[in-house]
C-alpha cells in the first residue's frame, strides 16, 4: 500500500456538513463487511461437537481452536492493521482482510487434523482483525460524536445479523452437507463482497468532525500505543471492555452446552438457540444504541453508565440460563441475556472515542481488539475447556455437569466489568477530546 492519498480535516472544507445519504450509505457497507466478520466467526461453535468427534480432540484443544488460535493472531494484526488504519487507505485495508479470512473459512473445511485446523484459524483471526478498527474509523469521519453511539451500534447490530446466521444456518446444513462444507459454504460469499468493496465504500475525509488545531497525521505505531495508554479514562476503559467481551468468548461453548445438557442436535439447537442468542443480541444492541443517544443528550456519561449496568444484568441471567433445567425456560433467559450483552455492545465501544483523537482512534480500537482477543475470545474458552474436562476428571461428573460448570466461573467477570465502567467515568470529563 502506498501513502495516504486521501484529504485530512485540514484540506477539507472547515464547515463539516451533517452525515447525509453517503455516511449512511457507508455504515451500511460496512455492516454488511462485519456481519460476513461475525458470520464466519461464529459458525465454529455450532460446529464444535462435529469437528471434536471427527478429529477425536479434548474438550481443552477445541478450547484452544474455539479461542486461542482465532484470537492469538486477531490481537497481534489488529494493533498493526489499527495502526495502518490511522494512516493509509481504510476501504483497500477492509477489502483485503475480508479476502483473506474467507479464504481462511474455507481453508477451514479443507483441514484434515487439529494442526491444520489451528493454522486455518490463526489466518481467520490474523484476516478478521483490520474490520473492527478500520470501520471504527471511517464511522468516526462519517458521524459527529453525538450520533457515534447510535452508528456504531448500527453497524455491530447488521454485523450481528451474521451472529444469526451463523448460528441457525450452520445447524440446519450441518447435517445435509456436513462441517467441512458448511465452512466452504460461509467463506465464498466474502470473497464475492471484497472485491465489490472499493466499488462500494469511499473513503471519507479525515478528522472532519474533530475540534480543531489537533494534529491530523497519525505518529508511528509504539507511539500511538503510548498516546492511548497515557489517558487514564482509556486505560480503564481497555479494562473494562475486555471484562465485558469474556461473556462473547464463553459463547463459543453454548451450542455445546446445550447439546450436552439436552441431549439434542445441532440443528434442534439451532432453530431456538441460534434464534434466542442471534435475535436477542441484535434486538439489544439497537435499542441499546437508540436508548443511549436518546440519553447521551442529558449526559455523555451515558456512554459509560450504560454498558456498566447491561454488565450487571448479565450475570444474573446467564446463571439462570445454566442452572435451569427446563430447556424451554433456558431458551428464554438466553434470549434476555443475550439482549442485555447485546445492550451495551455500542456504547461499550463508543465511550473510547470520547477520550481518543481521531489520528489514533483505530489504533486505539485495535488496542480493545488486543486485549478482548486475547482474554476475551481467546482465553476464556480455553479455561472453560480445561476447567471442563478438569472437573469431570476431579468430581467424576459427566460432561454436561462439568461443561456447565465451568461456564459459570466467567459471570463473575461481568460484574468486574461493570465495576470498571463506573470508575472509568469518574475521569471521562478530564480526558474528553472531542
Amino acid at each position: 500500500m502506498n501513502g495516504d492519498t486521501t484529504m485530512t480535516a485540514a484540506e477539507a472544507s472547515p464547515e463539516a456538513e451533517a452525515p447525509g445519504l453517503r455516511a449512511h450509505a457507508a455504515l451500511i457497507v460496512l455492516g454488511l463487511v462485519n456481519m460476513f466478520n461475525y458470520m464466519d466467526r461464529t459458525v465454529f461453535s455450532v460446529l464444535l461437537e462435529s469437528i471434536k468427534s471427527e478429529l477425536l480432540l479434548s474438550d481443552a484443544q477445541m478450547g484452544i481452536l474455539g479461542g486461542l488460535a482465532y484470537a492469538a493472531f486477531y490481537a497481534i494484526f489488529g494493533l498493526t492493521v489499527g495502526w495502518m488504519a490511522d494512516r493509509y487507505h481504510r476501504v483497500r485495508i477492509i477489502s483485503t482482510c475480508l479476502a483473506v479470512w474467507s479464504l481462511a473459512s474455507i481453508f477451514c473445511g479443507l483441514a484434515r487434523s487439529f494442526l491444520q485446523l489451528f493454522f486455518a484459524r490463526l489466518s481467520l483471526g490474523a484476516g478478521e482483525a483490520g474490520c473492527i478498527p478500520s470501520a471504527h474509523s471511517i464511522i468516526g469521519d462519517c458521524f459527529p460524536p453525538q450520533r457515534r453511539a447510535l452508528a456504531i451500534s448500527v453497524f455491530t447490530g447488521i454485523g450481528l445479523i451474521g451472529t444469526l446466521i451463523g448460528l441457525t444456518a450452520s445447524g440446519v446444513l450441518l447435517e445435509r452437507v456436513g462441517w467441512r462444507n458448511v465452512f466452504i459454504l460461509f467463506g465464498l460469499p466474502g470473497l464475492a463482497l471484497a472485491l465489490l468493496l472499493p466499488l462500494l465504500l469511499k473513503e471519507p475525509v479525515r478528522g472532519r468532525f474533530e475540534r480543531t488545531g489537533l494534529p491530523t497525521r497519525s505518529p508511528p505505531l509504539i507511539q500511538a500505543i503510548r498516546s492511548v495508554l497515557a489517558v487514564r479514562t482509556a486505560r480503564r476503559l481497555l479494562i473494562a471492555t475486555t471484562l465485558y467481551y469474556c461473556i462473547f468468548g464463553a459463547w463459543v461453548w453454548v451450542p455445546t452446552y446445550y447439546l450436552r445438557a439436552y441431549d439434542i442436535s445441532a440443528a434442534q439447537f439451532s432453530t431456538l438457540g441460534g434464534l434466542c442468542l442471534g435475535i436477542g443480541s441484535i434486538v439489544g444492541i439497537i435499542v441499546g444504541g437508540i436508548l443511549v443517544n436518546a440519553l447521551i443528550g442529558r449526559n455523555r456519561l451515558w456512554e459509560f453508565w450504560f454498558p456498566a449496568l447491561t454488565a450487571l444484568l448479565t450475570a444474573p441471567l446467564f446463571l439462570l440460563v445454566y442452572l435451569t433445567e427446563n430447556i424451554a425456560a433456558s431458551y428464554v433467559f438466553l434470549f434476555l441475556g443475550a439482549t442485555a450483552v447485546g445492550l451495551g455492545m455500542g456504547p461499550s465501544l463508543a465511550c473510547m472515542h470520547i477520550v481518543t483523537e481521531h489520528r489514533v482512534r483505530a489504533t486505539a480500537i485495535a488496542l480493545v481488539a488486543f486485549f478482548t482477543s486475547i482474554f476475551g475470545y481467546g482465553l476464556t474458552p480455553v479455561v472453560i475447556g480445561l476447567l471442563s474436562d478438569g472437573f469431570g476428571a476431579w468430581f467424576s461428573v459427566d460432561v454436561a455437569t462439568s461443561l456447565r460448570w465451568a461456564m459459570l466461573c466467567p459471570l463473575l467477570l461481568s460484574i468486574a466489568a461493570a465495576l470498571m465502567y463506573f470508575v472509568a467515568s469518574r475521569s471521562a470529563h478530564q480526558d474528553e477530546v472531542n
